[in-house]
């Protein structure tokens, strides 16, 4: 019997997870990819977009992962790009054999095959390449083939334009300027101007006080951290965290709350918009005018970024948003539909990715005109929806013998899963194809989509993704392929969905869930507070300015008591030092020789960084903390009238998410902006048992001469009731010391409140 056979073009996610179900569906794949490594956008090798291997996802590992291969033990809870591509390369091993893959072999030309079947023409670096035919074609090469450049009046514009797939930093367009505008209110434009923002945080205050960073969009936009709260029930003040998705792929919520068939679009907006609020603490309005999700954009489709330092570097100052859609740019003016902006040294693109042109160049031109629309009334919209497919995967050009997997915005890896093992279906023979009819209507629908969105150009008809409710889109294609509802409905919250669900009782799938139920459980006891998270929770909201109150009780008679009151400010930069935290419960020893505590604090090895260590998305691992303010001392019979001081001090706050902990760091005396030697971990140990509330640590020190006993105390808000989701922001937080020496001997108390 003959083989049958299949091309497979692009060895991203999407091509990889095809060509394992092919396999399964006794289906031989030829995966071509132009790279010469596996993984697409997480491939190490260069392409036409490329990750920076820095930048982390945005939901977590338990999403970003395929049911058949857990992530290994040690890899991010929100991967960076290379973890994934290192993932991606695992998977190829333990599921593709090495004759399915042409690395290096870039597609040329596809042509239709006389009889039924399909030609591939492919070239590899060296310009040799050959012929081949299949039986099967299944196009994975991805939306995000080409950087999408709108089409603007730019050509009087006389600065510099980038695209956010050429971003780095330092860039050669970017370094000197005075005034950067970033354009495109969604993910890689939150990003970008985020991590725009910490770069000139780290200047010299007076070199940063003469740069600008706008950011331009056309309608707000709700901010989703990356880690989202769930009350406690006997201490909202001090809930536990999860990564975002964990809570937004809850499948109760939806099943017990379905939305209403009979709610109108905009009464559907205006409940998905109000659930999105109710994770975020609230409409932004306390942030930026510009950021406020109005009555008028709650009916609205929600439009969703995904940020853990935007909103503070808005508030800040550091990014300025402005609404309003780039109309035309002459000299150093840009002028939008609502202000003129001026003096621009540099356009920052962040206006997304598009397929449309690398299909072009190996399709023929009547399938090409075919799926991208055969109706000269209907407008191109080449990054949103470029091909008009049924179920974001067939069309009835392919004759039953092909079509796409993962061309859709927003191709998480669970839609890709489903849809690869529906195609490897489908071709097989083991599901039915839908008739042309069904494929038409589908197409039709999409269709009118597309010319509503172009033609109208009105903010009720731009939607962010053509698949926004990623749960259905799931439950659809489940539905399609047969699976089991999974997982079942319980009274567990959240019961989140990920693909490994999709492969029950696979060992590796169960890995995974395993995984899912240990981030879900609440942690009792001394394990509470050892979750991976909340570290990282507490060191992003320390980001700002804080009203600073503090007590100081002195009982040497060289060290004065007294009252502080003045502002402390915690500044993001890329980290300026590399080091090793000591270990925890190394300095509790009461007893400790003080010559050998000296070293260990005044000599950990501390390199200096330069470069800095890779930072991206505006992903924040230093502060450098500065309290400037009154100190007034209390009288005493030695100092019967209270003396006032004017004071400033300053420290570097660091977070190691290697070692899951926050660490504190003198500076040098003679440079406040510069690491002198280590102060203190923050050791988180629990939730407070006196009564207050919040999260609370501690810890013994000794510090050259003088014994440290730090004190900690996190108090967010509620974060809900019921054990549902809210806003987790940082209300408020406490740190004092204990110190005894030589020459001092007092308790010191801060209270810290947002300004």
């Amino acid at each position: 019997m003959k083989r049958r056979t299949a091309a497979v073009i692009g060895a991203g996610p999407a091509g990889l997870t095809t060509a394992k179900s092919l396999l399964a569906n006794g289906i031989h794949p030829t995966i071509f990819e132009p790279r010469n490594a596996v993984g697409g956008l997480w491939s190490p090798d260069a392409g036409s977009v490329t990750l920076n291997p820095g930048m982390r996802t945005n939901l977590s590992r338990y999403s970003c992962v395929f049911p058949e291969l857990a992530y290994e033990p040690g890899v991010s809870m929100l991967p960076t790009a290379k973890e994934v591509g290192e993932y991606l390369e695992r998977y190829r091993r333990r599921h593709i054999p090495d004759e399915c893959l042409k690395l290096g072999c870039a597609v040329a030309n596809v042509g239709k095959v006389e009889g039924g079947g399909w030609s591939i023409t492919w070239r590899n670096a060296e310009e040799e390449g050959g012929e081949e035919e299949f039986d099967f074609l299944v196009i994975c090469s991805g939306f995000f083939s080409m950087p999408y450049v709108p089409p603007m009046l730019m050509d009087g514009f006389t600065g510099s334009v980038l695209h956010s797939v050429e971003y780095s930093w330092p860039h050669g367009k970017l370094s000197g300027k005075k005034k950067i505008v970033v354009l495109g209110g969604s993910m890689s434009g939150v990003e970008i101007a985020a991590d725009i923002a910490l770069r000139i945080s780290s200047l010299p205050e007076e070199e940063r006080a003469g740069i600008e960073l706008v950011h331009l969009f056309s309608r707000p936009f709700w901010i989703i951290p990356r880690f989202l709260p769930i009350a406690h029930q006997g201490d909202p003040s001090a809930p536990r965290f999860v990564p975002n998705d964990i809570v937004l792929y809850d499948v109760n919520r939806r099943r017990e709350n379905p939305m209403p068939m009979d709610k109108t679009q905009e009464e559907k907006n205006i409940l998905i918009n109000t659930f999105m609020s109710s994770q975020v603490g609230g409409r932004q309005e306390n942030i930026h005018p510009n950021l406020h999700i109005t009555d008028d954009y709650m009916r609205l489709p929600p439009w969703v970024t995904i940020s853990d330092s935007y909103l503070e570097f808005v508030r800040s100052g550091a990014i300025k948003p402005v609404i309003g859609r780039l109309e035309s740019a002459d000299g150093s003016t840009l002028r939008t539909n609502t202000v003129e902006i001026t003096d621009v040294d540099t356009i920052l693109l962040g206006t997304g990715f598009h397929p449309s042109a690398s299909l072009q160049r190996f399709l023929p031109e009547d399938l090409f005109r075919d799926l991208t629309s055969n109706d000269a009334d209907t407008p191109d919209d080449s990054n949103f929806l470029p091909l008009l497919l049924y179920k974001e995967s067939l069309h009835p050009s392919f004759s039953n013998t092909g079509g796409f997997v993962g061309m859709h915005k927003g191709p998480f890896f669970g839609v890709m899963e489903l849809q690869g093992r529906w195609m490897a279906g489908l071709l097989s023979g083991k599901f039915p194809w839908p008739s042309a009819p069904e494929m038409e209507l589908g197409i039709s629908q999409s269709r009118a989509v597309r010319t509503l969105r172009t033609t109208g150009r009105s903010l009720e008809a731009r939607m962010q993704w053509t698949m926004g409710d990623y749960l259905a889109f799931i439950d659809e294609l489940r539905q399609t392929i047969g699976l089991p509802l999974l997982p079942e409905t319980n009274q567990i919250y959240p019961n989140t969905m990920v693909p490994a669900h999709f492969s029950p009782g696979n060992e590796e799938a169960e890995k995974t869930l395993r995984e899912v139920a240990e981030i879900i459980t609440e942690r009792r006891g001394e394990d509470e507070a050892k979750d991976g998270i909340l570290s990282r929770v507490i060191f992003k909201a320390l980001h700002g300015k804080w009203k600073l109150h503090r007590k100081i009780v002195s009982r040497h008679p060289g060290f004065s008591s007294g009252t502080f009151e003045g502002v402390a400010e915690f500044l993001p930069r890329p980290p300026s030092f590399s080091c090793t935290p000591p270990t925890t419960g190394s300095d509790t020893n009461d007893k400790a020789d003080g010559r050998e505590e000296a070293a260990t604090c005044a000599n950990i090895t501390i390199a200096p960084s330069a470069p800095p260590p890779p930072v991206h998305s505006g992903e924040v691992l230093e502060y450098l903390y500065t309290e400037t303010g009154t100190f007034t001392t209390t009288p005493a019979p030695t100092m019967p009238t209270p003396l006032t001081i004017q004071t400033r001090r300053s420290y570097i706050y660091r977070h190691h998410p290697t070692e899951d902990t926050i660490t504190v760091w003198f500076v040098k005396p003679e440079d406040s902006s510069r690491v002198d030697y280590f102060f203190h971990r923050v050791e988180i140990s629990g939730r407070g048992k006196d009564g207050k509330g919040g999260w609370v640590g501690g810890g013994k020190h000794l510090c050259r001469a003088d014994w440290y006993w730090p004190r900690y105390r996190f108090r967010f808000n509620s974060g809900g009731s019921g054990g549902e989701a809210g806003d987790g922001r940082l209300k408020e937080f406490e740190i004092g010391y204990g110190v005894k020496g030589p020459k001092k001997e007092y308790d010191s108390d801060g209270i810290y409140e947002r300004v």
